[in-house]
């Protein structure tokens, strides 16, 4: 009777036990589907510093969670590489905090506020872990409970444990085809072609400009492509995370450049802040411009509105310099910063779009109150870049913009040579007295 009792004794623990792990795994299953979206930072795949912190990138991100039922860490690598769009040869790491080693469980993450996470080469195999740890915990459980015989199977289990579970698993090497130019090429020495740039970003939401910079590497062509009054324009391309992909000039000073600007009592830091705000504000009128024209039902009859793509500033080994998006075509010069507009009436397709930068450039001017005009309007196409503003008053103690303000005889020119069209009255805009 007595090993009657034992027996219904662990068949009533069982019982309990296999109760509680489904609850548990409803109660999981209920919250991941509560839960709908993550908050996702980022993170170098490095960690850099005295303090060996990684470092974070970009701004934190929602990240949806609805295609997953259970919060697993591998469900939310899962979710993380779908959402940064990242490739298959890429595998993600979820960390407890900015100075922490990686996680295997939910129990190691402080909480699910905001999730930790890097992008590292390799594919590393990937796994409910915690599932995975739970059913080898069992299975070794139930060969403990066994005789003594059976006893050494359970330490041949806890060896077999995968290494990735208890440990970080060293990225995997992703081969290549190699043709026999490239096999002898890696016989001589291949010099560093790479550039270090620490990245400084304009946060134009809150006008602020980030304090501590990223670093980035840029593969930049020996030789400029172009160059103007200022400085000489370098085509780059990077691997980097948000830069990967796309090709980006980097734009150095002019050694004569350098000096006329501490000439007149400017930074090169100062001047290249301006060049960058100057950038954004355009970015910003072009950006309300489309908007009207979309609140207004409009966009289709106005036709393809004009565009101004991202801008960092850079320092190279000291150097200031801006990166900026590569804008391919035929370079045109709608309007001058002096305010002269460049085409005249009988003008080929591309010359009339020009016409809508004209009207751009005075609905620049209405929406500010007549307090600045945007000029140099210049670019391929609809892409634009190196805008200038001019600004109603110019105070030579406290400079506005740049040296290329123009201010009362550009606005003046343009307004005395513009002719409203049926662009300015789609805009609504005053004609010019």
């Amino acid at each position: 009777m007595a090993a009657g009792g034992q027996t219904w004794s662990k068949f009533k623990d069982k019982m309990k036990e296999l109760r509680q792990g489904k609850r548990a795994k409803k109660e999981s299953s209920k919250a991941a589907k509560e839960l709908g979206t993550l908050v996702v930072q980022c993170l170098s795949a490095e960690v850099s510093g005295k303090a060996q912190k990684y470092s974070r990138v970009g701004a934190r991100e929602f990240m949806s969670f609805e295609d997953f039922d259970e919060i697993y860490i591998s469900n939310i690598k899962r979710g993380c590489m779908k959402h940064f769009g990242m490739l298959e040869t890429m595998s993600c790491d979820v960390l407890a905090e900015e100075q922490e080693p990686p996680c295997y469980s939910l129990k190691q993450l402080p909480n699910l506020k905001v999730i930790h996470v890097r992008f590292i080469e390799g594919k590393v195999q990937d796994a409910p872990v915690e599932v995975l740890c739970e059913r080898r915990k069992r299975k070794i459980d139930n060969i403990s409970e066994g005789d003594n015989a059976e006893h050494g199977k359970a330490a041949v289990a806890v060896a077999s444990l995968p290494q990735w579970v208890s440990s970080q698993s060293p990225s995997k090497f992703v081969p290549r085809s190699l043709s026999v130019v490239d096999m002898l090429r890696l016989g001589k020495l291949i010099p560093n072609t790479t550039t270090s740039v620490e990245m400084f970003n304009f946060d134009m939401s809150v006008m602020v400009w980030t304090g501590r910079p990223t670093a980035e590497e840029f593969c930049i062509e020996s030789q400029p492509f172009g160059t103007g009054g200022f400085r000489k324009a370098f085509k780059a391309t990077s691997n980097d995370r948000g830069f990967q992909g796309s090709t980006w000039v980097v734009k150095r000073y002019l050694e004569k450049a350098s000096e006329d600007i501490i000439a007149i009592g400017q930074t090169l830091e100062e001047r290249t802040k301006r060049v960058v705000q100057m950038h954004y504000l355009a970015r910003n009128f072009a950006a309300k411009l489309k908007d009207e024209l979309i609140a207004s039902d409009n966009e289709i009859l106005f036709g393809e509105t004009m565009s101004y793509k991202k801008i960092y500033m850079g320092t190279i080994d000291g150097a200031y310099v801006t990166v900026e998006e590569f804008i391919d075509g035929t370079f045109h010069k709608y309007v001058n910063n002096n305010g002269n507009i460049c085409q005249g009436e009988n003008a080929d397709p591309l010359t009339k779009r020009a016409e809508c930068l004209a009207h751009f450039s005075t609905f620049s001017y209405e929406r500010s109150q007549k307090e600045v005009m945007l000029l140099d309007i210049q670019g391929c196409g609809s892409c634009l870049f190196d805008p200038e503003i001019a600004s109603k008053q110019l105070d030579p103690k406290n400079m506005l913009f740049c040296t290329g303000n123009l201010p009362h005889n550009a606005i003046q020119n343009f307004t005395a040579s513009h002719k409203c069209n049926d662009y300015c009255n789609l805009l609504k805009l005053t004609p010019f007295e």
